[in-house]
């Protein structure tokens, strides 16, 4: 009888040992469980917010190459323009004086190269300001696949598959 009440409590204290054996397991692959959660969720946020950045700079892109479309063709309308030159005197209708004919000439390409050069100014600003986009995208779009490439997924559904072994294991 005293050996079978010694038995009983050494199966007793056995059954203990294990059950805090089995708490404290549990306690290790939850706490591993919601860490990755938790990484795996700031994750999944940055990448969230990444792609939204990208979806404005997209869009910032296209209206840049509609301005960049609408200035050259700005510019080439400028440069195909034709302005005629009154050789005629509009009072008297008498052929103008040839030096006036030429400095009114003169005045009107000065006008012209001005107005191309502004032109072409403002096309190379866009045009810049246009490739400071695309490269900020695919910038954004390579810090992206880094971050998607994310193992948090298969890390949490084996550590949920231990604890689902322990609980079920105890049973």
């Amino acid at each position: 009888a005293l050996l079978a009440a010694q038995n009983e409590k050494h199966k007793s204290k056995q059954v203990a040992e294990h059950g805090r054996e089995m708490l404290e397991k549990t306690k290790e692959y939850r706490d591993e469980i919601f860490w990755l959660e938790s990484e795996y969720n700031g994750q999944k946020n940055k990448a969230d917010l990444l792609k939204a950045k990208i979806a404005n700079l997209e869009a910032q892109s296209r209206r840049e190459e509609t301005e960049l479309n609408s200035l050259r063709a700005e510019y080439q309308r400028i440069f195909a323009t034709q302005t005629p030159i009154n050789e005629i005197c509009p009072t008297c209708s008498q052929k103008l004086p040839a030096d006036r004919i030429a400095a009114t000439k003169e005045k009107v390409e000065a006008k012209k190269k001005e107005e191309l050069a502004s032109s072409a100014s403002r096309e190379k600003t866009t045009a810049d300001r246009h490739n400071a986009t695309l490269a900020e995208i695919q910038a954004i779009s390579n810090k992206l696949t880094a971050t998607v490439e994310l193992e948090y997924t298969h890390d949490i559904n084996r550590q949920k598959g231990l604890l689902r072994g322990l609980d079920t294991g105890d049973d």
